[in-house]
């Protein structure tokens, strides 16, 4: 564990890529600005990868998809740019994925994330994805009875939330701050869907109607 550190650069990357046994890289909030060089995909064995709250910028280098072994994988709170890699798509065994809070916003349309058959956090927030949310996102999910958070606040998605996501029994989806129009009705009637404030509040309780306002995004109380 190697957090809370003050690196000053990305010459830390050198010394801990070389050490291809690793399973678990904990480098958050350790002041690392640069770029993610591509030998990160030379760590095989890694299922656990956090660089939260450093200063990474550039693009998320293509090797990513190389890391097949990865359960959780947090780049929060960087200056990553750029599209997200499609490599990614090699990560199948991910449970979590943080990419949040980007000071520079990762871009294009939003992926599908189909290839995630476990996922149980995925948090796209603070970004600048654009389009329309495919009706094929998440998709792959294997346990659709499962609790499942989805974090998309504060991009540029338009349309609306598709019907498919009424195929989760658990959903917590955090999605206001974007340019959605509509919310499928049937995904209204998910009474399980954010902790139970969709059993209360209905479609109020995902995001505020177009012309109300909430500081929450949505109603809670």
């Amino acid at each position: 564990d190697l957090s809370s550190n003050n690196f000053e650069d990305s010459s830390i990357f050198e010394y801990v890529f070389a050490l291809t046994s690793l399973r678990h890289l904990y480098l958050s909030e350790s002041n690392i600005n640069g770029l993610l060089p591509p030998s990160l995909g030379g760590l095989t064995n890694l299922v656990e990868l956090d660089l939260y709250g450093n200063s990474i910028s550039g693009q998320i280098p293509s090797s990513i998809g190389q890391l097949s072994n990865l359960v959780e994988l947090t780049m929060s709170f960087n200056e990553l740019s750029g599209t997200v890699p499609q490599t990614i798509e090699q990560c199948t065994d991910l449970v979590s994925l943080y990419l949040e809070g980007q000071a520079n916003g990762l871009i294009g349309p939003l992926p599908d994330f189909a290839f995630l058959t476990r996922i149980e956090n995925l948090y796209l927030g603070d970004n600048s994805f654009s389009g329309t949310i495919p009706s094929s996102f998440l998709s792959g999910v294997a346990d659709q009875s499962a609790r499942l958070r989805i974090d998309l606040t504060s991009n540029q998605l338009s349309g609306t939330i598709p019907i498919e996501f009424s195929n989760f029994d658990r959903l917590d989806i955090f999605i206001w701050d974007n340019m959605l129009e509509n919310i499928d009705p049937k995904c209204c009637n998910k009474t399980e869907w954010m902790g139970g404030g969709v059993g209360l509040f209905g479609c109020d309780s995902i995001v505020c109607p177009i012309g109300m306002y909430n500081p929450n995004g949505r109603q809670m109380t």
